[in-house]
């Protein structure tokens, strides 16, 4: 398995001081992310708007938020993030014990409490790294590639030219050598959508269903298969369906 996973954990807090042993637990960890074979990129906020706006840049795996912030709560901030983005994992932190039941209210990887950030820092980054096991894919690619990992989330769509396929993603496109048939068995667990017999598309990424396009979240058009229509509002309902049994 190559090394080319890379893990975005964003922190939120307006203690600076609580920001750097925030990022110095993570840090000491490392060895976790390391024997899973992957990269780490840990980006700090002082603000709930700053990390908010940093969303329209970043791809975020895991989010940290401190409760107690100006203006936004934490929880609010959760929240937002949530309904936006429902692929993204959430722990809170706090130095009030007490929060940790108004918690409960979110799905989130554990309560970190600032009296106990070492240990409990260690407990939520492997469950982190648990849930995340399994939201990646191998696929062979063409073009002195070899077999790449990609997260699911980072894939758009799949279109084929024969046995050839271009996999659109937000690293660029690459190219494998594959039936869209095949890939479609390997992704069904996570309800890619085969909305033409040339494209298969990632729900996450869907914008827009029209009475004849599917609107990408990346600017692409694609054309709805004849009669597919209604199979693939189907499709997004169990998408949609699995979301929220998850919340």
């Amino acid at each position: 398995m190559d090394k080319n996973k890379i893990l975005t954990i964003g922190i939120c807090d307006d203690d600076e001081i609580c920001l750097e042993r925030v990022i110095a637990c993570i840090k000491v960890n490392r060895h976790l992310f390391q024997t899973e074979y992957f990269n780490v990129k840990i980006l700090s906020y002082n603000s709930p708007d700053k990390i908010m706006r940093a969303f329209a840049d970043v791809a975020f795996n895991l989010v940290i938020l401190d409760i107690e912030m100006p203006d936004i709560n934490g929880f609010r901030v959760a929240r937002v993030l949530q309904n936006k983005y429902p692929e993204i994992h959430l722990a809170f932190i706090s130095n009030h014990d007490n929060y940790v039941f108004d918690a409960y209210d979110f799905e989130v990887l554990r309560f970190i409490r600032k009296s106990h950030l070492e240990k409990d820092m260690a407990k939520t980054l492997r469950k982190f790294l648990e849930k995340i096991a399994d939201t990646f894919v191998q696929l062979k690619l063409t073009g002195g590639y070899g077999v790449r990992n990609f997260w699911i989330n980072d894939i758009f769509s799949f279109e084929s030219f024969g046995h050839n396929l271009v996999v659109k993603t937000r690293k660029g496109d690459f190219e494998m050598y594959s039936s869209l048939t095949q890939v479609e068995k390997q992704l069904e667990k996570y309800f890619f959508v085969r909305i033409h017999r040339s494209y298969l598309v990632n729900p996450l990424h869907i914008e827009k269903i029209a009475n004849t396009t599917v609107q990408m979240s990346n600017g692409l058009l694609y054309d709805i298969g004849k009669n597919k229509r209604e199979q693939i509002l189907k499709r997004i309902s169990e998408y949609d369906n699995f979301l929220e049994g998850r919340v």
